[in-house]
């Protein structure tokens, strides 16, 4: 069993982790693993021992009052939880108001790029990773996560829980809309930019 973490004396929105992934990269998924151990993040908000979710990875004031009613928050660890970009963009695909208000508001996010193209959503990828890998102790993908494996043993452990903590069975097309056609490569017509995203996906691992 794990015992809670005494958070006596600590302010109630300095929680212990931050998990930083973009919209279609299981952030539901891990919301739901983590509560079934009683550890308690918030989806896209706040919650009693950190959240997970976008909203930091660029870390501007506005984001900040809407998500945590806090100006400044400190986190205990900050990992990054990554998916691959084919899979985000055929997924992100359905909800085009949560992807183009970050691109209105990113001044990273390439101009280039126009609202319904996929090279908009890749764009949108490929900035919040690069910047979520940077600020980030450690980056795994969501992919091994779900094996129960090894890199679920170096994401539990660091949270008090023993090494031998099974991973909780939680479907993992529990957030997953309905499908849609299938992306490749020659979906994104910018050659610069998917150079880019290519190289930042074998950075993780990823067989591109």
């Amino acid at each position: 069993m794990r015992e809670r973490p005494n958070r006596t004396g600590r302010e109630p929105m300095s929680p212990d982790l931050l998990i930083l992934t973009t919209g279609g990269s299981g952030s539901y998924y891990i919301h739901r693993v983590l509560w079934e151990l009683d550890y308690h993040i918030g989806h896209m908000r706040g919650g009693d021992h950190g959240m997970v979710g976008p909203q930091m990875i660029f870390n501007r004031p506005w984001h900040q009052r809407i998500h945590l009613m806090r100006g400044e928050c400190e986190w205990a660890r900050i990992v990054h939880q990554v998916r691959h970009p084919l899979k985000v963009v055929a997924s992100i695909r359905w909800f085009r108001s949560h992807i183009f208000r970050w691109c209105r508001f990113m001044e990273s996010m390439p101009r280039r790029f126009r609202p319904d193209k996929d090279e908009c959503r890749m764009a949108f990828w490929f900035e919040m990773n690069k910047e979520a890998a940077r600020v980030a102790e450690w980056s795994y993908r969501i992919e091994d996560l779900t094996l129960g494996g090894e890199t679920w043993q170096k994401f539990i452990v660091p949270l008090g829980f023993h090494p031998d903590t099974p991973l909780p069975y939680i479907p993992r097309n529990i957030n997953t809309r309905a499908r849609g056609r299938v992306y490749t490569w020659d979906d994104i017509k910018s050659p610069m930019l998917r150079s880019e995203v290519q190289d930042l996906a074998r950075s993780f691992g990823y067989d591109v």
